[in-house]
């Protein structure tokens, strides 16, 4: 069989169209996770977000979040009495929304929560605490690596 360019061009074209095939099926196999499922319903309130982490900078004592072997404790600022706040801590990852939770707000006598991470998979992690305390809403985000 002689090659010749006719037949030479129909090989390319048909090489060029199986390859854009197998991008297109690639690129419908992957996974897209938002940042939230109510995304637009969230963007509405996001004033209300504003508001909370204002609250949150003007209090005298800061909230921390360290994360250490094998657990994560979060220090709720002194002025803010054990038993009277009320809220969820919310472990959110991003490359995967299956692995996200939330853990509600539970300081002890000593303002501080720990919680444990031996089956939290390894990696960065985005903790936003969002809490009341006498009515007032507070929210924080930080971002840990949980080993």
């Amino acid at each position: 069989m002689r090659f010749n360019w006719g037949f030479g061009i129909v090989v390319v074209a048909g090489l060029f169209v199986a390859f854009i095939l197998s991008l297109v099926y690639q690129c419908s196999q992957q996974q897209v996770d938002l940042v939230t499922d109510k995304y637009y319903e969230k963007e509405l309130k996001y004033q209300e977000q504003i508001d909370q982490e204002k609250n949150t900078l003007a209090l005298s004592g800061k909230l921390t979040v360290v994360a250490g072997p094998g657990e994560v404790v979060i220090r709720y600022p002194e002025d803010h009495q054990s038993g009277q706040m009320t809220g969820e801590v919310r472990f959110f990852r991003p490359d995967n929304a299956k692995l996200d939770f939330t853990v509600p707000v539970n300081s002890g006598s000593a303002n501080e929560q720990r919680i444990a991470t031996e089956k939290v998979k390894q990696g960065w992690w985005n903790v936003q605490v969002q809490w009341n305390h006498a009515g007032k809403p507070f929210y924080q985000q930080e971002k840990v690596l949980i080993n």
